[in-house]
């Protein structure tokens, strides 16, 4: 499916304000790390524009345990390579510098992956390096 440049400045912007895009360490001891992105929401019809365009995409739903009265929430969600090529389409229509920086080390954090060996301590320093920017860029308030 092509996506139009109307529907990726949505998607990117829908991104912007309810996504999320983490560097998460892989393994026992951690050998490794992977990019993941999600977007989250109680209206299925915003997470089934993001599963219809992006395919290679998974969805999560569960009921919010803290109300009875709460609706099911959707995640649509992707990881490593896959989540690599969303943010690459969607970074020219991102605005904001968080969400920039956040995308900018994740795609680093890729290109790392796909062409390290998954060993040697410079690999790993540098991933885990990437990974604690992501988290500071990631806490509440910044």
């Amino acid at each position: 499916m092509t996506i139009s440049e109307i529907e990726l400045a949505w998607a990117a912007g829908l991104f912007e304000g309810e996504g999320t895009v983490t560097i998460t360490g892989v393994g026992g001891d951690r050998p490794f790390t992977r990019i993941r992105v999600a977007v989250s929401s109680t209206d299925i019809d915003v997470v089934n524009f993001f599963q219809e365009r992006w395919p290679i995409g998974k969805l999560y739903t569960w009921r919010p345990s803290n109300s009875k009265n709460a609706k099911n929430a959707t995640m649509w969600y992707l990881s490593c390579k896959r989540a690599g090529l969303f943010l690459s389409e969607i970074l020219p229509y991102i605005r904001t510098p968080r969400v920039r920086k956040k995308i900018e080390l994740a795609l680093e954090a890729q290109s790392l992956r796909r062409f390290g060996t998954h060993v040697g301590t410079d690999y790993k320093s540098k991933q885990f390096e990437l990974m604690a920017k992501m988290r500071e860029l990631n806490k509440r308030g910044t």
